[in-house]
């Protein structure tokens, strides 16, 4: 039962760790102290008769070591590719955006707004991720030119709006 609930509750604090930009810190927070605690066993039940620290430590070590066999089995990718993808769909939202503004046949232009801003804010977050990811035999993450590019489609997104 306990083992049940430990994978359960790991899946669910690395799945929100790998899959949401806002909480994935807080996430990686729960899967380490969380399975640390449930690794501890002491609810209900007296702990075995180590020192309380000896505990704590050993449990803190058998939690990152699941979060780094998460990390291995289900990797993320790398944040300049994700950053770039984040990007090319946004660019790709709006040029259908664009398309439709343009057709004199479509009468009612949906543009998308609140979508295509969570697409470039998460491209620009990944983009600064890229920045600070290890790069060693790839070409150096030109950030100012994706921030440019970042910015200029805000601009965009702002004037199809208006």
């Amino acid at each position: 039962a306990v083992a049940l609930c430990l994978f359960l509750y790991g899946v669910l604090t690395l799945f929100t760790y790998y899959n949401s930009t806002q909480y994935s810190y807080i996430g990686c927070l729960l899967a380490a102290n969380g399975c640390g605690q449930m690794l501890l066993g002491g609810c209900g039940m007296k702990s075995l008769d180590k020192v309380g620290s000896y505990d704590t430590i050993s449990g803190t070590v058998v939690a990152i070591a699941l979060i780094v066999v998460f990390d291995v089995l289900l990797p993320p990718g790398r944040a300049s590719n994700i950053a770039h993808g984040g990007m090319r769909d946004s660019v790709r939202l709006l040029g259908s955006a664009l398309e439709q503004h343009f057709d004199k046949s479509v009468e009612h232009v949906r543009f998308h707004k609140g979508e295509l801003h969570d697409k470039i804010a998460s491209a620009e977050g990944m983009g600064k991720e890229a920045f600070q990811e290890p790069r060693y035999w790839r070409t150096a993450w030109k950030d100012t030119v994706f921030s440019a590019a970042v910015a200029t489609m805000y601009r965009v997104r702002y004037s199809l709006a208006a």
